[in-house]
């Protein structure tokens, strides 16, 4: 049997018709950003660490890695396949490739299944930013009532409970399709035979309008209020701490000038007291600027995604169906689907843009220096929250640290016998390494400061 005699009525009609340049740069540029972002969301959640971490932020960025993985595979099986490529061979006439296809992803059972994991991961992806913007967003605005829920196992049991519910949500995607017959073309022995491919019902349609508040509008704008609120608050903290670090430097100089203590070299910002409150302060707001980067990122090149996707379905609903299985409204779907997908794949070069500790140790992962990995990564997961209580440390901060590492061994006896090593914080840290200095400053501590 001929490949001319199959009929493809109905596998094509439900398909967007892009222009040939959007759809040939999706041919190519979809599945390699795929693998790409795969490659390196796994890498983040390696370098992370999300078991042995003690930043419940790095929990979900972790969790947000893989969901944006999973979402990254399962798009490529479903728009990719099923849109881009199946388009491609229509248009090349390979037919017999089309119904091969079908066959797989198309026939009864796997349609299901593959329309419910595409959709319930990409909500995963979503709710998963929108839960650690709004962590963030309550530690900055209430940091004393929220800093008891800046856990890792709170962080477990939000994520599990989201996933939980989700996919309790999608259960309706497993019962939105019908199936139509269609002559198999796969081979010219089973030219006589025919297999069942789904159909979208009246159930899918209430799906996708009740995606759009889900997945759209919702998510959308508890994001932009919250990282405008975000950006805000961290734009007027940082210009009330300049005022603070200026007026203190002006009273040093009074003082200095005085000579009225012998102690005013206490407050100087090289001193260790000075030096700590600086870096606790730096420090709040590291990991606040990486979220803030990953979910700006995502708002950016998600929301003309849900956009085109809201659009569709108002079209069909309406009875205006052809007009965005046309030209401009095809290529306009497909770049936004694009765009989606970057974002998937993005979050990797924003947490090597952003932290200098996460570039070094993934220099150290690819080169096999498997020791210096190793502490890099232990200074993700536990010494960033030893170094300042319930935050990120700068990235100076770590670099200090790993110089005095490399630079001159550790010295245990050098402060008091008593002090515990898994409560150190960033003086008595410095302490281990200067037993002088740490000599000095207890001297100093117990003097009373006259000003």
């Amino acid at each position: 049997m001929s490949g001319a005699s199959c009929d493809i009525s109905e596998t094509s009609s439900s398909i967007p018709v892009p222009s040939q340049p959007v759809l040939l740069f999706m041919l190519i540029a979809y599945p390699i950003l795929t693998i790409v972002g795969s490659i390196g969301n796994l890498l983040s959640a390696f370098i992370l660490h999300p078991f042995r971490t003690h930043v419940s932020g790095h929990v979900y960025l972790a969790c947000l890695a893989i969901f944006d993985t999973l979402s990254l595979i399962f798009n490529l099986i479903s728009f990719w396949n099923m849109l881009i490529l199946k388009r491609f061979l229509i248009e090349k006439n390979d037919l017999q490739a089309v119904h091969d296809i079908d066959r797989l992803f198309g026939s009864k059972g796997v349609c299901e299944i593959r329309v419910y994991l595409s959709f319930t991961v990409r909500m995963w992806s979503v709710w998963t930013v929108v839960i650690l913007t709004t962590e963030r967003f309550l530690l900055i605005l209430f940091p004393l009532r929220f800093q008891k829920f800046l856990s890792p196992k709170v962080a477990w049991i939000t994520i599990g409970c989201s996933t939980f519910l989700i996919g309790l949500i999608s259960l309706p995607w497993l019962f939105s399709f019908s199936y139509v017959a269609q002559k198999d073309c796969s081979t010219a022995e089973a030219s006589g035979s025919s297999i069942s491919l789904c159909k979208p019902e009246f159930t899918f349609l209430v799906c996708r309008v009740i995606e759009i508040p889900l997945m759209t509008l919702i998510p959308g704008i508890i994001l932009l209020v919250e990282n405008m609120k975000i950006s805000a608050t961290l734009s007027d903290r940082r210009r009330m701490w300049l005022r603070v670090t200026n007026h203190r430097e002006n009273s040093l100089r009074k003082v200095s000038a005085s000579n009225v203590s012998t102690d005013s070299h206490a407050f100087e910002p090289g001193n260790l007291m000075a030096q700590s409150h600086i870096e606790a302060r730096r420090s709040e707001r590291q990991l606040t600027i990486r979220l803030f980067l990953v979910s700006m990122v995502f708002w950016v090149l998600s929301v003309p995604s849900f956009i085109m996707i809201a659009t569709q379905t108002i079209l069909e609903l309406t009875g205006y169906r052809q007009v965005y299985l046309s030209w401009p409204m095809a290529d306009a779907y497909y770049i936004s689907t694009f765009l989606f997908i970057l974002n998937l794949s993005i979050n990797f070069i924003i947490y090597c843009a952003v932290g200098s500790t996460f570039r070094k140790a993934f220099r150290a992962l690819i080169t096999c220096h498997w020791k210096q990995f190793t502490r890099l990564r232990d200074i993700i997961c536990r010494d960033l929250v030893e170094l300042t209580e319930h935050s990120d440390a700068p990235e100076h901060v770590v670099q200090r640290v790993q110089r005095m590492d490399e630079e001159r061994p550790r010295q245990a006896d050098g402060c008091n016998n008593e002090l515990q090593l898994k409560s150190l914080t960033i003086t008595q840290r410095s302490c281990t390494r200067k037993p002088s200095r740490c000599n000095s400053f207890a001297l100093r501590r117990n003097k009373p400061v006259s000003l």
